[in-house]
C-alpha cells in the first residue's frame, strides 16, 4: 500500500514529522543536560546542609547539591535592602516603591554566608538556592564590611543564598516544555506507526465510513496517477472522483458523491484576506481547502461541481441554519438530485 499515490504522501509526511520532533527533542534534551544541575535541584532538593560541608566548597562548580537548608550560628540584617520600584512608563515617574527584600549575613562556624531574604526574614535556618556573588554585591555589601573590620576580611563565601522560590522559573519552563514535549513524543510515536502500517493513519478511519479503505486507496491511485479529468489548484488535488488534501501532515481524501454543501468564504485580516472553499459532507465533517486567490476558490468550486453537480453550492444563513438543525434534509435534497438521473 505504501507504493500507491496515499501511501508516498504518509511516509513522506511521517518522516518530515520524525525529522522535525527529533530536532526539537534533541534541543529540549540539549537544553537539560546544560541546566542538569538545576533539574537535579528542582527535583531533589531542598538537601539539608550542615555548616562545615558548606564551608568546604570552594567554588560552586564544586558542589552538585545548590538548593540547600542550612543553619547557622545567628543571622544579621547589613542594613541593605533591595527597592522594588512601579514606574509609569509615559513620563518615567516613580508611582510607588517598597523594600521587596534584604541581605544578611549568616554566622557559620568559621565562614559567613551572605543571604537575600525577604523583608521578615530572621531565622538563622535558611533555604534557598546558591549562586556566585555578583561584583555589584561584593562591592555594595562585602567590601564595606570587609573594609569596617579587617577580622573578617576573606571570611565571606564567594556564594551566596536567596531565599526566593528556587522551583518558581523550573516551573514557568515546565509549563511550556512539558506540553512540547508530550506532543513531540506523541507525534513521533504516530509516525512511526504510520510507517508500520498505513492502517494506522487517520485517513484509513475516513475512508472506511464509505467502503473498504484498501479497495479505496488503489482506486484514488489510479485515477490520480492516469492524469485523466485531474486538476490541481493550490494544494487540493481533484480527480474523477476525489478531492485530495496531501500537503498537510492530515492527508485527507474527500469523495466526492459524499460532498452536501459547499461555498466561498473570505476572511478579512489586517495584513489582507484569505480565501478557501469550505466543503460539508454527508457525515458532518467540514473541509477548508485554502487558495491562493478569490478567482481560485472560484474555480475549484467549478471543478467541484463539474463532477458532482448535485451538490449544494453557496452561502446563506439560512442554509447555515439548516445545516446545524436540519442537516438530513439537505442530504435528502442532495440523493433525491442524484437519484434522479441515475
Amino acid at each position: 500500500m505504501f507504493n500507491t499515490i496515499i501511501g508516498k504522501q504518509v511516509l513522506r509526511k511521517s518522516r518530515n514529522l520524525l525529522i522535525s520532533n527529533g530536532i526539537l527533542m534533541a534541543i529540549l534534551l540539549g537544553v537539560a543536560g546544560w541546566q542538569y544541575r538545576y533539574l537535579y535541584n528542582f527535583a531533589l532538593g531542598p538537601f539539608p546542609v550542615d555548616a562545615k560541608n558548606l564551608e568546604d566548597i570552594k567554588s560552586l562548580d564544586d558542589s552538585l547539591q545548590q538548593y540547600i537548608t542550612v543553619k547557622g550560628n545567628a543571622i544579621d540584617d547589613t542594613g541593605v535592602q533591595q527597592i522594588t520600584k512601579r514606574v509609569r512608563r509615559s513620563t518615567g515617574q516613580t508611582i510607588s516603591q517598597s523594600v521587596s527584600a534584604k541581605y544578611q549575613t549568616l554566622q557559620l562556624d568559621k565562614r559567613i554566608l551572605l543571604v537575600k531574604s525577604g523583608i521578615s526574614g530572621s531565622s538563622n535556618q535558611v533555604t534557598g538556592g546558591l549562586s556566585d556573588i555578583s561584583s555589584e554585591i561584593k562591592s555594595r555589601i562585602v567590601t564595606p564590611i570587609e573594609s569596617q573590620d579587617s577580622s573578617l576580611k576573606g571570611a565571606f563565601l564567594p556564594f551566596m543564598l536567596d531565599t526566593n522560590d528556587y522551583r518558581l522559573g523550573g516551573y514557568v519552563v515546565l509549563l511550556f516544555a512539558l506540553p512540547l514535549s508530550l506532543v513531540s513524543i506523541w507525534q513521533i510515536v504516530s509516525a512511526l506507526r504510520w510507517r508500520s502500517d498505513l492502517g494506522n493513519h487517520p485517513i484509513r478511519k475516513r475512508l472506511a465510513k464509505i467502503g473498504d479503505w484498501q479497495t479505496l486507496i488503489q482506486e484514488i491511485d489510479t485515477e490520480a496517477s492516469s492524469g485523466i479529468n485531474t486538476v490541481t489548484i493550490g494544494g487540493n488535488q481533484l480527480t474523477r472522483s476525489w478531492l485530495l488534501q496531501l500537503l498537510n501532515t492530515d492527508i485527507k481524501a474527500i469523495k466526492l458523491d459524499q460532498l452536501v454543501w459547499a461555498y466561498k468564504k473570505v476572511t478579512s485580516t489586517k495584513y489582507g484576506k484569505i480565501y478557501s472553499a469550505v466543503l460539508y459532507d454527508r457525515y458532518g465533517e467540514e473541509y477548508g481547502c485554502p487558495c491562493s486567490n478569490e478567482a481560485d476558490v472560484e474555480l475549484l468550486l467549478k471543478e467541484l461541481f463539474n463532477r458532482f453537480p448535485y451538490l449544494i453550492l453557496g452561502y446563506s444563513d439560512e442554509l447555515q441554519k439548516m445545516w446545524k438543525r436540519e442537516r438530513q434534509k439537505m442530504i435528502d435534497s442532495v440523493d433525491q438530485a442524484h437519484q434522479a438521473v441515475l
